[in-house]
């Protein structure tokens, strides 16, 4: 198995997160995941891809409010084929820290079905080993409301701003400006074996021309899952969940739609919870 590339930058940035959002945590969720599907989708590219993705995510409050860091680590089949050969490796870093306005005040910051006012900022990171060798470089920030329910539903609108690479033409592509819309939720569902529904979903505006110089388009990505705890049959609680899931993504990165822009995706999904 080939190594995954992560420039210096990249491996900085990763080490700074987890260490500074460990050492400040109040309460924390770590967990190391593996999600599996054969429809993968990749732009310009009409064939399903198998992948696997190693996950590590690690969520955690502070006084202040709370980080959440996720990096996956994608290996495809050879349909979605590397630049030197096989298939492709990729590592993809997401991280959010978000500020509650209530425990700032000092008090509830809550209307109606509100229970918090929040302001989240992030960078995503990502790297590949393909002819396109992305060096995706993410900035995002804006309110966010968390709503009063069991588990949690959050819905952010962001400001984001993208720089990433296309090496088959060899040029740094600096993307407009542009707005979104984020949610994340996990609703636990009461059995004689607890499950839980959780996922996130991003919806993201145009954002100008690529490194083709067409056009980008709307995109929409929507990651789903129906997990349970099979930690209770040996006993534990919340430690070991296993399931499936769903992705759908359309006008993948921006693109109009054609080969590899829309992804519909079954899932199966294992999570191990320290």
């Amino acid at each position: 198995m080939r190594h995954i590339y992560l420039s210096s930058a990249a491996r900085v940035s990763w080490l700074a997160l987890v260490c500074g959002t460990v050492a400040a945590a109040s309460w924390s969720d770590p967990f190391v995941g593996m999600r599996y599907g054969t429809d993968y989708a990749e732009p310009g590219n009409p064939k399903d891809i198998s992948k696997r993705i190693v996950q590590l995510q690690y969520v955690g409050g502070f006084a202040y409010g709370d980080n959440f860091v996720n990096l996956d680590l994608l290996f495809s089949d050879a349909d979605d084929p590397a630049r030197n050969g096989g298939g492709a490796r990729e590592a993809y870093l997401a991280y959010r820290n978000t500020l509650s306005f209530s425990a700032i005040r000092g008090q509830p910051v809550k209307f109606g079905p509100v229970r918090d006012v929040g302001w989240m900022t992030g960078i995503d990171l990502n790297t590949k080993d393909t002819r396109f060798a992305p060096r995706k470089k993410l900035f995002v920030t804006g309110p966010k409301l968390r709503f009063d329910v069991p588990g949690f539903w959050d819905v952010s609108l962001l400001f984001m701003k993208e720089r990433n690479n296309n090496g088959i033409v060899g040029r740094r592509v600096n993307f407009d400006s542009t707005w979104g819309v984020s949610t994340a939720w996990s609703f636990p569902i009461n059995t004689s074996v607890p499950l839980k529904f959780k996922g996130f979903a991003n919806y993201i505006g145009e954002k100008g021309k690529d490194g083709f110089d067409v056009q980008t388009e709307p995109e929409t990505l929507l990651e789903s899952a129906l997990l349970a705890d099979v930690s209770k049959l040996y006993g534990k609680k919340n430690q070991l969940w296993t399931g499936v899931g769903y992705q759908y993504w359309r006008n993948k990165f921006g693109n109009r739609p054609g080969n590899g822009t829309e992804a519909k995706v079954p899932q199966l999904l294992l999570e191990f919870h320290f």
